[in-house]
């Protein structure tokens, strides 16, 4: 039976090296092994930055002009509100399944976000950025690097 704290356990396994002391892991549930492709999927969620990436997508759009004065019930408020919703609660990442279940969902409002904004004129670098901010947060960078040149993203940034 192992004593102490996770990290301790993962350094252990690594050789003692690799990780710095209060390092966080993220190691596999103990009950049995897990598909590679979900648990690397898993690795790379972080739903709490999803949400601060949300709320820079927000003020985006709010700098494109892209929601009216008076509120609205158009693609891009409605989709932007759902996006919102789906990442509010999270200060921490939750365990594997829960995680991928809500980083599916966010994803799926992520994707209605991102059509709305092709289906508008709001184009930008920093937006499509953000959007494959967002993506990546979710464990899905190929398709955040896709949406994000559709979303205005200069495929020419130094930061792509």
């Amino acid at each position: 039976m192992h004593v102490g704290p996770p990290f301790a356990r993962a350094s252990a396994a690594l050789g003692g090296a690799g990780l710095v002391s209060g390092a966080h892991a993220r190691l596999p549930p103990e009950e049995g092994p897990l598909e590679d492709e979900a648990y690397a999927r898993y690795v790379a969620i972080n739903l709490p930055h999803a949400r601060t990436i949300v709320s820079r997508i927000a003020r985006t759009l709010e700098a494109l002009e892209a929601f009216p004065e008076a509120p609205s019930d158009g693609p891009l408020s409605t989709s932007y509100d759902a996006l919102e919703q789906s990442v509010r609660g999270f200060e921490e990442d939750p365990p594997f399944e829960e995680a991928l279940r809500a980083a599916d969902t966010v994803a799926d409002r992520g994707r209605l976000l991102a059509a709305a904004i092709i289906g508008s004129p709001v184009r930008g670098d920093r937006l499509g950025r953000h959007v494959r901010n967002l993506f990546e947060c979710l464990g899905l960078a190929e398709e955040g690097a896709t949406l994000s040149l559709q979303c205005g993203e200069d495929p020419e940034s130094l930061l792509r």
